[in-house]
C-alpha cells in the first residue's frame, strides 16, 4: 500500500515505501524473516519490496537462512500456495548483476534451489502448486525440478489433490505453457506423468472441463490412452465429474468432446443428467447457471434445458431483492432467456429485482451488468423501465473505477450497451451511446493497451474492442491505429486461431466478427475476411443469442466488407 501513496521529499516526488526503507533497512527485515518468520514471509516480502530493496534481500540471503526457512515453512504445515506470484512479479522486475542485465528471479534461484522447492512442495503442496511453480520459474529451474521428481513424488502429489479436493481447472494453462515455451521440459514432464496419473487425478478431483483442458494439450499417443481409461470409469466417477462442475462444463463436453468417447459414456452422462439433472441444476449458483448455453438438439442437453425450465417455472422470485449484484443480474439473465412466461414481472419489476442504486459495484464488477443490458431491446420489456435503466447504467459507467477491468469483459459491455443502443434508435444509436460514453471506452482501451497481453485470447478481445469502437466511430481510425501499432502482433495467427474457435464453438459470433474488423485498423480489411471466415460468421450467426438490429445490420455489411 505504501508504495501507492506519494509524496514529496526534499524537492523530488516519492513514495512512502521508498521512504521507509530508508529507515528500516534490509539487515533488520532479513533478522525478523529469519528469526520469526518462514519461507513464506520472505516471498510476500520480497514480492511488495521496491526492486532494488528485494536485490538487497536475494543478496543477503544464505544457504542457511534458506534451510532455516524451508525446514520452518514445513514443521508449521503452511500454505505454498502463493509462491508462483512472487515468481511471477520477480521475473519482471530487471537488475544489474555482474555486469549483466537479468531479472530477480534468476537471483533467486541462485539461492531457493530446486531442491528446496521439492521439499516444499512434497510436504506442504500438491500437484497444484507442483505446476504452478514450473509454469513461473525460469525454463532452466522447471527442468532441474522435473529432474529431481521422483515418481513417488508424483504418486503423492496425486493423491493428496485428490484428498484435499483442490480445484485442478487451471493445470492445462502450464501444459500450453511448457509445450508451446519450454517443450523439452513438456516431455519431460510427460515422463513422470502418466495418462494413468491424469485419469486418477481427474476422476479424482476433477471437473468435464478439466478433462477437456488437459486432453487438448496432450499428445496425440497421451489422449487416446486417457481416453480411453476414463472411458471405463464407473457411472458415480463421472457423476463426480458433472457435479463438481457447472452446467457449461457439461453442455461443452457434450457439444465438443463427447463423440470422441464410447457411446457408453454418452449414456451415462444421458442417465445422469434424466435422473438427476434438476437436483444438479438447484445446487448451482444463478451465476453458474447463467453461465451457460442450454440451446442445442444433443439429447441431454435438451433433457437438461427441460429440467432447467421446470425450476425456473417454479422458482419463488420473491426472494429476489435479497441477492447481491452478481447473483441478482444472472438470475434476472437466466430467468429472461428461458422462462418466457415471467417476461412481464421481470419487465416491470426490474427495479424491486436488482439491486438499490447505491449498492452497485464501483469497481470493474460493475461490467457484468451485460447480462441484464442485453436484454433491455426486447419487444416484452417495459420500454419506460428499459429506457430508465439503460440511462442509469451508462451515467453509473461513467463514474467506476474500471482498474482491474480485463479485456473481455470491456468488449461484452460496450458490445451490450452499443447493441441495445441501436435497438433503441437505428437512426441515431448516439441517443442513447453518447460521445462521452464512446471516449470513457476509448480511455480504457488506451489504458488497456498499456498492459501486456495475458495471451491469444486477450488479444482477440482487444482486437474486438477495437474494432466496435472503429464501427462506433470510424474518424478514430487512426488514433486507434495509433494505439495499437506494435502492441498487438501476428494477426495470422489470431486469424487461425478465430477459425478454430469457430470449429470448437468457442466464440462468440460479436466478439469474432468485431475483432476481425478491428485489424483493419493495422492492415487491408480483406485479409481479415476472407470467404471462408465470412461464411464462417454467418454460420456462427445462426446461434447467436441477441437477434438484433445491430446484428442485423452487421450481417448486411459483412458481404461490402
Amino acid at each position: 500500500d505504501l508504495e501507492q501513496k506519494r509524496v514529496t521529499s526534499d524537492g523530488k516526488e516519492t513514495n512512502l515505501l521508498a521512504e521507509l526503507e530508508k529507515k528500516v533497512t534490509a539487515r533488520h527485515l532479513l533478522q525478523l524473516i529469519v528469526n520469526n518468520g518462514t519461507i513464506i514471509e520472505l516471498f510476500l516480502l520480497l514480492r511488495y519490496s521496491s526492486k532494488s530493496r528485494a536485490g538487497e534481500y536475494i543478496k543477503a540471503l544464505g544457504s542457511s537462512d534458506v534451510d532455516l526457512l524451508v525446514d520452518k515453512t514445513i514443521e508449521q504445515e503452511r500454505s505454498v500456495g502463493t509462491l508462483n506470484f512472487t515468481l511471477r512479479d520477480l521475473e519482471q522486475k530487471r537488475v544489474a548483476s555482474d555486469g549483466k542485465e537479468t531479472n530477480l528471479l534468476a537471483e533467486l534461484e541462485k539461492k531457493v534451489t530446486a531442491r528446496h522447492l521439492l521439499q516444499l512442495i512434497v510436504n506442504n503442496g500438491t500437484i497444484i502448486e507442483l505446476f504452478l511453480l514450473l509454469r513461473y520459474s525460469s525454463k532452466s529451474r522447471a527442468g532441474e525440478l522435473i529432474k529431481v521428481l521422483g515418481s513417488s513424488d508424483i504418486d503423492l502429489l496425486v493423491d493428496k489433490t485428490i484428498e484435499q479436493q483442490g480445484s485442478i481447472e487451471s493445470i492445462h494453462r502450464t501444459l500450453h505453457y511448457l509445450n508451446f515455451y519450454n517443450h523439452p521440459q513438456f516431455e519431460a514432464l510427460l515422463n513422470l506423468l502418466s495418462p494413468t496419473h491424469f485419469v486418477r487425478l481427474i476422476a479424482g478431483a476433477g471437473t468435464l472441463n478439466s478433462l477437456m483442458g488437459i486432453t487438448r494439450e496432450l499428445p496425440v499417443s497421451c489422449i487416446s490412452e486417457l481416453r480411453r481409461e476414463i472411458s471405463q470409469c464407473s457411472t458415480e466417477d463421472w457423476r463426480q465429474l458433472v457435479f463438481r462442475g457447472m452446467p457449461c462444463n457439461l453442455i461443452n463436453f457434450l457439444k465438443l468432446d463427447s463423440q470422441y468417447y464410447p457411446d457408453r459414456v454418452r449414456s451415462q452422462l444421458h442417465t445422469i443428467v434424466e435422473t438427476e439433472g434438476y437436483r444438479y441444476l438447484t445446487e448451482q449458483t444463478w451465476f453458474e447457471l447463467n453461465s451457460a448455453f442450454y440451446d442445442s438438439g444433443e439429447p441431454a442437453i435438451a433433457t437438461l434445458r427441460e429440467k432447467l425450465e421446470l425450476f425456473l417455472d417454479e422458482v419463488s422470485v420473491e426472494k429476489f431483492p435479497e441477492l447481491d449484484f452478481k447473483e441478482a443480474t444472472s438470475a434476472f439473465s437466466i430467468l429472461w432467456r428461458h422462462a418466457p412466461l415471467k417476461h412481464n414481472f421481470l419487465g416491470t419489476q426490474i427495479w424491486n429485482i436488482l439491486p438499490p442504486e447505491d449498492k452497485w459495484p464501483g469497481d470493474y464488477t460493475f461490467g457484468f451488468f451485460d447480462r441484464v443490458i442485453n436484454h433491455l431491446g426486447h419487444k416484452d420489456f417495459d420500454r419506460n423501465n428499459a429506457y430508465s435503466i439503460f440511462s442509469k447504467i451508462s451515467e453509473h459507467a461513467l463514474g467506476v473505477n474500471w482498474n482491474k477491468l480485463h479485456s473481455g469483459l470491456l468488449f461484452s459491455f460496450s458490445w451490450a450497451l452499443w447493441q441495445t443502443a441501436y435497438q433503441f434508435s437505428p437512426s441515431n444509436p448516439s441517443k442513447y451511446f453518447p460521445d462521452t460514453l464512446a471516449d470513457k471506452f476509448f480511455e480504457l482501451f488506451d489504458d488497456l493497451m498499456s498492459k501486456k497481453p495475458i495471451n491469444n485470447d486477450d488479444k482477440i478481445s482487444r482486437y474486438a474492442i477495437a474494432g466496435l469502437l472503429l464501427f462506433v466511430k470510424p474518424g478514430k481510425k487512426y488514433e486507434l491505429r495509433t494505439v495499437v501499432s506494435d502492441r498487438l502482433r501476428g494477426l495470422n495467427y489470431l486469424r487461425d486461431e478465430i477459425l478454430d474457435s469457430f470449429r470448437s464453438d468457442s466464440i462468440e459470433f460479436a466478439k469474432a466478427y468485431f475483432s476481425l474488423y478491428g485489424m483493419g485498423v493495422v492492415c487491408s480489411p480483406k485479409a481479415n475476411f476472407s470467404k471462408e471466415i465470412k461464411a464462417a460468421l454467418k454460420l456462427r450467426a445462426q446461434s447467436y443469442q441477441y437477434t438484433t438490429k445491430a446484428v442485423e445490420k452487421i450481417l448486411s455489411d459483412l458481404d461490402k466488407l
